[in-house]
């Protein structure tokens, strides 16, 4: 979050890629958005239990993102607060 803060106040645009899973989250993002006079998009992408274990178990494979563990995977989708 620092990172993009800093990107921000030089006033660049930025992508923040995270799961935003809760509303309070996104809600955090567009206060810091709004703070720096920049135009937020979302991006919420509603594959489903099934989609999102397959998108998951497909990056173990080939990571290119963080791996998400099985606990952490049950909790987000068990917390999500769709857009």
């Amino acid at each position: 979050m620092a990172e993009l803060r800093e990107v921000l106040d030089a006033d660049r645009s930025a992508v923040f890629d995270a799961v935003g899973h809760r509303r309070k989250h996104r809600d955090r993002m567009r206060r810091l958005a709004e703070r720096h006079g920049a135009a937020l998009t979302l991006v919420y992408l509603d594959v489903g239990p099934e989609g999102a274990r397959s998108r998951r178990d497909a990056n173990r494979v080939n990571p290119v993102r963080p791996n998400v563990s099985d606990a952490g995977f049950a909790w987000i989708a068990e917390e999500m607060e769709p857009p």
